[in-house]
């Protein structure tokens, strides 16, 4: 008797199976907005999305997800998948660092090939193979089919503007029209505003945020590092120096955030 795939929820594979490339099994406490309801776990789950956007700061666990969720994929609905960054260098490390952490993946660590028959070009696997790729190289991002990818900080994806060749995300873009029940995940730190790609993805999809309660009130807010203009609430604050002026000792003892709703120091 033929029978599904039993579904799994990823939140839950990333709490069983995940590690870090250190060792450190997956942490929710660490990052809550990765697993929060609405979120990118949830998203992923759903079969009716097929583009994440992810415009998140920096340190905040975007190529982790990735990394996580590719190995999901090849767990629960192995497939031919791409990664794909904005150079070579960056490339081949996140490459090294995907290994690490395959090594460290109960379900999936038996399928990995010998140390020595390992390439930094693409992840070969039993069940199935990550091309790897970046923005600078046509080649690498020709004539693959892929029904899983991750656009890794396309912000920094350049483009000449006299090149012949496609803008590199949409050959990224390219690579899934066989599967239209595919997933891709795009995510970068935005640069220029009103000229990031991740910014323009973000504001055209569904344009969701992370919210966290004020400890004081109870009520929910986004967290800005700064605002515009001297509004002193929904931001970082400090006192200055005994110059007048901010410096770093003074900073880091006096820096606290203000609630926007009730203006309790957190």
């Amino acid at each position: 008797m033929l029978a599904p795939r039993p579904r799994i929820r990823s939140l839950a594979w990333f709490r069983a199976e995940i590690s870090t490339e250190w060792g450190q099994p997956y942490d929710h406490s660490a990052y809550p907005h990765i697993g929060a309801p609405g979120g990118p776990c949830d998203v992923l789950d759903d079969s009716s999305v097929t583009t994440i956007w992810l415009q998140w700061a920096s340190r905040l666990g975007k190529t982790f997800f990735g990394q996580a969720a590719a190995l999901f994929k090849v767990d629960t609905d192995p497939c031919p998948a791409l990664f794909a960054s904005e150079s070579e260098k960056l490339a081949v490390e996140v490459t090294a660092r995907t290994y690490k952490m395959i090594e460290r993946c109960g379900p999936i660590k038996k399928q990995l090939r010998p140390l020595l028959r390992r390439r930094q070009s693409q992840i070969d696997l039993d069940n199935c193979r990550t091309y790897v790729a970046w923005a600078r190289s046509v080649s690498t991002l020709a004539d693959k089919g892929v029904k899983f990818g991750h656009a890794n900080e396309i912000d920094k994806w350049e483009h000449q503007t006299t090149s012949k060749e496609a803008d590199p995300l949409k050959l990224f873009d390219d690579r899934f029209k066989e599967f239209p029940a595919h997933k891709k995940i795009k995510e970068s730190t935005p640069t220029v505003k009103g000229r990031s790609r991740i910014e323009r993805g973000r504001l055209a999809s569904t344009n969701c945020s992370y919210h966290v309660p004020c400890p004081h009130c109870k009520a929910y807010q986004r967290l800005h590092f700064n605002r515009e203009g001297s509004q002193a609430k929904g931001c970082i604050v400090w006192e200055k120096g005994p110059s007048g002026k901010s410096d770093k000792e003074t900073a880091r003892k006096t820096a606290h955030y203000v609630c926007e709703h009730c203006e309790g120091k957190i």
